[in-house]
């Protein structure tokens, strides 16, 4: 396996548009990263790049220290799984699987043994013998990524593989799929748009807007630390609240104030880290007050944590089953509670909310930056 590394990789197509905007950033050796963004973000895009489908306009990219930036894909010894599958459908599953190493002239005895082992480890062993057409999106899914475990190669690429799978099969697949990376302890990067399949899959996140790297870092810490507003409001479902506020000085140091239109108000003191975070900013500074929705509750926090209580109107009830989402306004920001279903709740209810503020992050209202720590 091999560690990738790119450094201020662009991607610059006709016109001088850029797909993929200086991206640097580590891949380990044996790692599972995923590149995660809304669509048009340059992902899939990098991700080819990575391939060699994808010339490089500007940087440099090295697979396990050597650098390919015209090396063709043949000889950069790296497997691709595409969201379409790619099978031969005149072909069966085994051959399907064996393709690439009757391209290389392996052995019968050999070719025999890699296939036969990628199918038991996909649970494919029954399936051998049958063409793409009698398999079900998941099993076609299962081979091609048998087909790219047969080569060994240093690096899986997959691009968007589930993304033509129903909800119940996506969630199974992605779990196949991380047991599978623990079992060949292989260096795998993983294209999608999908969140929750970023949150649950990666060793490390990469988010991506606009060709340009927001934040790497594993999943826990994009979701409570996240490095800008566009990550909080990406990362997370529902996303982050974002509430506009100021802070005011009051003396030798400063408080937080909220007001909005339709008479929502407060002003609070600033909890330890916070007031450490911005103990020097100018009286009157516009901040975004970020709130995860499970912060925000309808009971006082039972811990002694600093909190702000604001009473709204419920504008919207989903019922989830194990959980329940809350959407209410303050003035003209939205903002989504996540609540326990026994919570006796209905559209046009008055509730008095409480926001954990323990639990908040700060951004400059300006650029959208993350401020100071939690």
């Amino acid at each position: 396996m091999a560690e990738v590394s790119l450094a201020g990789v662009s991607k610059i197509f006709e016109g001088g548009v850029r797909a993929v905007d200086r991206v640097d950033l580590s891949v380990p050796d044996r790692s599972f990263t995923v590149l995660v963004g809304p669509s048009g973000c340059g992902k899939s895009t990098l991700l080819r790049m990575i391939a060699g489908l994808e010339d490089i306009s500007e940087g440099e990219m090295r697979i396990g220290g050597t650098r390919v930036n015209e090396t063709p894909p043949r000889d950069r010894d790296i497997a691709m799984v595409f969201q379409n599958y790619a099978l031969y459908p005149h072909m069966t599953v085994f051959d399907n699987m064996a393709f690439s190493l009757k391209m290389r002239r392996e052995s019968s005895s050999e070719i025999a043994a890699r296939v036969h082992e990628a199918a038991e480890m996909l649970g494919l062993e029954k399936l051998l013998d049958r063409r793409p057409k009698a398999l079900s999106g998941g099993q076609r899914q299962r081979v091609a990524v048998g087909r790219a475990i047969v080569r060994q190669p240093k690096v899986f690429l997959f691009d968007e593989p589930l993304s033509n799978l129903d909800a119940k099969m996506r969630v199974q697949t992605r779990a196949e799929l991380v047991r599978l990376h623990r079992r060949l302890n292989a260096t795998m990067i993983y294209v999608t748009h999908d969140q929750a399949e970023a949150m649950t899959m990666g060793d490390q996140i990469v988010v991506l807007r606009d060709g340009r790297v927001q934040q790497i870092a594993p999943p826990l810490s994009v979701y409570d630390s996240p490095a800008n507003a566009f990550v909080a409001g990406f990362i997370g479902s529902p996303p982050m609240n974002l509430l506009p506020c100021r802070l005011v000085a009051r003396g030798d140091s400063f408080r937080l104030a909220c007001t909005s239109e339709g008479g929502v108000a407060f002003e609070t003191d600033l909890w330890d880290s916070a007031r450490r975070a911005v103990g020097s900013f100018e009286d009157g500074r516009p901040v975004l007050l970020g709130i995860r929705p499970e912060d925000v509750r309808v009971s006082i926090p039972a811990d002694g944590s600093p909190f702000v209580s604001v009473e709204a109107s419920v504008d919207l009830v989903e019922q989830l089953g194990a959980e329940q989402f809350v959407t209410f306004r303050l003035g003209s920001s939205p903002m989504v509670a996540r609540l326990q279903p026994d919570v006796a709740v209905r559209p046009d209810d008055r509730i008095t909310f409480h926001l954990c503020l323990s639990k908040a992050v700060f951004f400059d209202q300006t650029t959208e930056e993350a401020i100071g720590p939690r």
